[in-house]
């Protein structure tokens, strides 16, 4: 029967061991694991000693008592019943219950440890493995999203400024966090000391101004260290956070700003194409609701929906239309020339006369993009929306407008999926937004949009072709500038937009292929191609300069700020350009800037040059930079 227990003890040794192993991430749980284990080991060993005086029942009870004693360091490993035992078993019997009596007390603190808030975590995150270390800022439904997505075993992933207390311990968030493996610390990602090379900051707290201030402490922190694998996410928005993070020196850290909002926005119009609503070489937005997310939208419609030979009209609902378009018209005043139509209606979507206004504006809509900062309302504004435009119009069962909505909550946005996906009667709603779609590791930093948008700015820095060095030093600068991020994002999302212009076909919500791009390669080896293109490249840089807040310079107005020091022909920060003009005006501005910067200068080279270098575009896309 000795013979027996031992291996039935070594069994479950070596198994809890393995599991333990395999659970190392988890403290909390590898303790508790270890801990039943060795109550187990403990018990079986001591079995067949009481098993020579009492019966089974009363030997497993005695036993157990004993492994529990052990557990506190109350029980010596004497006994008063020895096993006539000899030899090997001798030795390996006696040495593993050795092994159990030490390691027993180690895993009963560490239990004990484990149960009292953030003590177990800090150790836990001295013995942190992995090659990269993951630190976010707050333990949020988001970040455990984010975290959730890129989770894997070579990494350790740490969330800050959580204070766990007894009724915290088992929040649904907190045990999201332990499946993963995760470190819950009281302290600011800022104060805590750093074991890794390659690192990365994720400033996603609900307070935008905490993440802008604590990613300054940061850069402040870390600017001067020779650690090149620096690298810090900050979620925020705003032309503040902008200019905060430009102003600054960030050394060899690489910042970049994740604006949720315009992510949603931009994602939206690269899967959903605004060329797919086209009714008669028109399409008619309608945006309901202009809080941030309807405003970047509006934004984003203006320079996306710069397609050749169509008519872009934007009707805007909102409760304070009027406000909304006063600060639009102060912030961004080219936009409201004869060049763009955009409408601004003032009524609430609960209001009596809701349906009065889309009679009267929007009958003639092609695509609609409901986001007034509420799930509820948006789901019910956008089922209304849905009955309103099948009952006016006939034509509406065939050809019914597109309808977005922003539904954030994950589960509202399922319903949403439920109710386009009914096979009776589909409302053919498609909520965008989601926290569990928008924040993926893939979508935030690998997709192939944001790989375009590098190529992009590689392109404009002549580095699409160069050695790894020179493409490294160029992306410097496309981390550097909040700016060179986002215009080079707008110009890769626009691609596909110029190919449906040359009549490319089924490019909508997909990616890319490579028989597309060689397509498209090759009708650009006709010269007026490349004319129609270009002309159409900075039609659309137009319009997103303008929603960036950007106004025509003048001639006088060049010649003033290069008199003064400011060597280029564009003023950043009074956003001053001075090409913001026609197609057919640029070689006139060319020459007269030529002569004020004393070399020659041609403007409409650059929209030719990036035209011509969208294949190579495409193509590097598919490979990582």
């Amino acid at each position: 029967m000795t013979f027996y227990c031992f291996i039935f003890a070594l069994f479950v040794f070596i198994i809890t061991a393995i599991v333990v192993i395999k659970n190392r991430r988890q403290f909390n749980r590898s303790v508790q694991i270890m801990l039943i284990g060795i109550i187990g080991v403990i018990t079986i060993l001591m079995f067949p000693m009481y098993r020579v005086t009492y019966d089974s029942i009363t030997s497993i009870l005695f036993s157990l008592i004993y492994a529990l004693r052990a557990l506190t360091g109350c029980q010596s490993v004497d006994v008063s019943h020895k096993v006539a035992i000899e030899g090997w078993l001798y030795y390996g019997y006696y040495f593993l219950l050795y092994v159990a009596f030490i390691i027993a007390p180690i895993f009963t603190t560490g239990f004990l440890v484990s149960v009292f808030g953030n003590i177990g975590d800090k150790i836990h995150y001295y013995i942190l493995g992995g090659k990269k270390i993951h630190v976010f800022s707050d333990l949020n439904e988001s970040a455990v999203y984010l975290c959730e997505s890129m989770n894997n075993k070579k990494d350790s992933f740490v969330f800050c400024n959580t204070k766990l207390s007894a009724k915290d311990k088992d929040t649904e968030l907190v045990r999201r966090a332990r499946k993963i493996g995760a470190v819950i610390l009281d302290r600011s990602e800022q104060v805590i000391k750093i074991y890794k090379k390659d690192i990365s900051f994720y400033q996603i707290s609900k307070d935008k101004d905490y993440n802008i201030n604590s990613t300054l402490s940061l850069i402040d922190k870390y600017k001067t260290s020779k650690n090149k694998n620096i690298n810090i996410f900050t979620f925020s928005s705003g032309i503040t956070t902008d200019l905060l993070l430009d102003s600054i020196d960030k050394g060899q850290i690489r910042v970049k700003l994740i604006d949720e909002i315009k992510y949603s926005c931009y994602t939206l119009l690269d899967q959903a194409p605004l060329f797919e609503n086209i009714r008669n070489n028109k399409i008619s937005a309608l945006i309901i609701g202009c809080d941030y997310t309807g405003m970047e939208m509006l934004k984003s419609i203006i320079w996306c929906g710069q397609i050749d030979d169509v008519e872009l009209e934007i009707n805007v609902i909102d409760k304070a239309a009027n406000e909304k378009k006063k600060q639009l018209k102060l912030q961004c005043p080219e936009l409201f020339s004869d060049e763009y139509k955009i409408n601004f209606i003032q009524t609430d979507v609960k209001n009596v006369d809701f349906e009065d206004v889309l009679e009267k504006h929007c009958k003639n809509t092609t695509y609609v993009v409901v986001a007034t900062g509420d799930d509820k309302i948006n789901i019910d504004t956008a089922v209304y929306l849905r009955k309103y435009f099948l009952r006016k119009d006939g034509s509406h069962f065939f050809n019914k407008p597109t309808i977005y909505l922003r539904v954030r909550n994950a589960l509202k946005n399922k319903q949403v999926d439920m109710l386009r996906n009914n096979r009776k009667e589909s409302y053919d709603l498609h909520a965008f937004g989601s926290m569990d779609k928008t924040f993926v590791a893939e979508n935030l930093f690998g997709t192939t949009l944001e790989k375009k948008s590098k190529c992009v700015h590689l392109a404009y820095c002549d580095s699409l072709d160069g050695t790894c060095d020179e493409k490294n030093k160029a992306l410097e600068s496309y981390y550097d500038k909040e700016y060179n991020q986002r215009s080079s994002f707008a110009s890769a999302l626009h691609i596909k937009y110029k190919m449906f212009s040359c009549g490319i076909k089924n490019i909508s919500g997909q990616e890319i292929s490579v028989s597309q791009a060689k397509e498209f390669e090759d009708m650009l080896c006709d010269k007026n191609v490349v004319e129609k293109i270009a002309k159409l490249e900075h039609k659309r840089w137009n319009a997103f300069m303008r929603t960036e807040g950007y106004v025509r310079a003048s001639i006088d107005n060049v010649n003033t700020y290069f008199s003064v020091g400011n060597n280029k022909h564009v003023h950043y920060l009074a956003k001053l350009h001075p090409t913001l003009v026609e197609w057919n005006e640029l070689d006139t501005v060319s020459e007269e800037i030529s002569k004020i910067i004393g070399h020659k200068i041609d403007f409409k080279q650059y929209d030719y040059d990036i035209v011509k270098k969208i294949p190579d575009i495409l193509y590097k896309s598919n490979n990582d930079i």
